[in-house]
């Protein structure tokens, strides 16, 4: 067994949303654009030209979250709702796709969580 890579990770969380009735579209924004998310369209932006490149799967499964749990409005870093639905999505991942972790390190620095 191997580790999830960060472009694998990318492409499952982004089949995950299309599984689940949301969309996305992919943009290469200016560097500090943030994702966004539209609930009614049930559809997120992810800005894959971000400052920090290993985010977008910390982003990405946080954008999944906000849609998931019919989260309204505009909120800016900390959102806790999608962080925690992020902690919650971990857990589809399929075990032949990451190592069996003694810790969570591994996992948490391909997902990259936003130091901000």
């Amino acid at each position: 067994m191997r580790n999830l890579g960060k472009e694998e990770l990318i492409v499952y969380l982004l089949n995950y949303a299309f599984k689940h009735g949301l969309s996305y579209i992919l943009v290469r924004g200016e560097p500090y654009d943030p994702a966004l998310s539209f609930k009614h369209k049930h559809k997120m932006i992810i800005n894959t030209n971000w400052h920090t490149s290993n985010e977008l799967p910390f982003i990405i499964g946080h954008e999944i979250g906000h849609l998931m749990l019919g989260d309204s409005g505009i909120a800016y870093w900390p959102s806790f709702s999608g962080q925690n639905f992020l902690l919650r999505l971990f857990t589809t991942i399929p075990a032949k796709m990451v190592t069996t972790f003694k810790n969570q390190e591994p996992l948490c620095r391909t997902m990259a969580s936003p130091k901000e």
